[in-house]
């Protein structure tokens, strides 16, 4: 019937396949889901310990609740419709976050763009995969996509999210192999030409130096999948510990060395 809302209920297999990585397309779980005249909230946040809502409307917050799932928090707002909101987080660390959704976003790549690449003949396929800052119904940030037809799962991890790639996979866009995921809270800077990976990370290190300071501590690695998030973020603590001891890396191995 025209005019017919959806209903929304929450299939705890697709929270399963979601724990476990096997969820092809997390916005169909996440984020805000209209059902009737109600309203539900989902939010996944594996080492959190109170999550909230705010509706940026009328500043009101709601609490989600984590009960058949650890991590998975959720809320059903009663005769409500659709609204902004922020999410604001306490975990058990003790550190706090207040962000947009990223799954309150629609896909941005769109079919045309899909079919064109599908037939090799999207000849401007860069405008639209890889990391691009702009504006999404309102919101400023960035869309991230990358072709990986074999993958079974893709996150964006950043220190928005606390390099924890269980906490943004993205959706895998329909016949196409292309993962996207809009985030609002990622800083991406760019030179108007390549102008080689040295100046990459001299512009990368000047930002922080300006934006951020030099009571911080930055690790560098490649991309190539040698070195593991845990073990750069296990670095980063071990030298806050000891800011005076300098560690230089070498080539020359000895030993047990794992290999990536």
């Amino acid at each position: 019937m025209a005019g017919r809302k959806a209903v929304f209920a929450i299939n705890w297999m697709e929270v399963d396949a979601l724990v476990h990585a096997r969820h092809e397309n997390p916005h169909h779980i996440l984020g805000m889901h209209e059902c009737i005249d109600d309203v539900y909230i989902n939010v996944y946040l594996p080492d959190a310990k109170i999550v909230k809502i705010k509706n940026l409307n009328t500043k009101k917050n709601h609490t989600l609740v984590s009960e058949r799932v650890k991590g998975f928090f959720s809320v059903m707002l009663k005769d409500t419709k659709s609204f902004p909101y922020e999410v604001k987080a306490k975990f058990e660390d003790g550190h706090e976050e207040t962000y947009i959704d990223p799954y309150i976003f629609e896909p941005v790549i769109d079919p045309i763009d899909i079919s064109r690449f599908n037939e090799g003949q999207h000849y401007r396929i860069y405008e639209k995969l890889g990391a691009h800052p702009m504006t999404v119904d309102g919101v400023e940030g960035t869309l991230f996509a990358v072709w990986a037809p074999n993958a079974e799962r893709v996150s964006v991890v950043g220190n928005f999210n606390n390099w924890d790639g269980r906490r943004y996979p993205m959706r895998k866009l329909d016949y196409s192999g292309i993962f996207e995921q809009a985030a609002a809270s990622a800083t991406i800077l760019t030179h108007p030409v390549n102008r080689g990976k040295g100046c990459a990370l001299k512009t990368g290190l000047a930002y922080i130096w300006e934006h951020i300071g030099l009571h911080c501590v930055v690790a560098t690695v490649d991309a190539d999948g040698q070195h593991s998030v845990k073990d750069a973020i296990k670095l980063c603590k071990t030298a806050e510990l000891h800011p005076d001891t300098l560690i230089l890396g070498s080539r020359r191995l000895k030993g047990k060395v794992p290999l990536r």
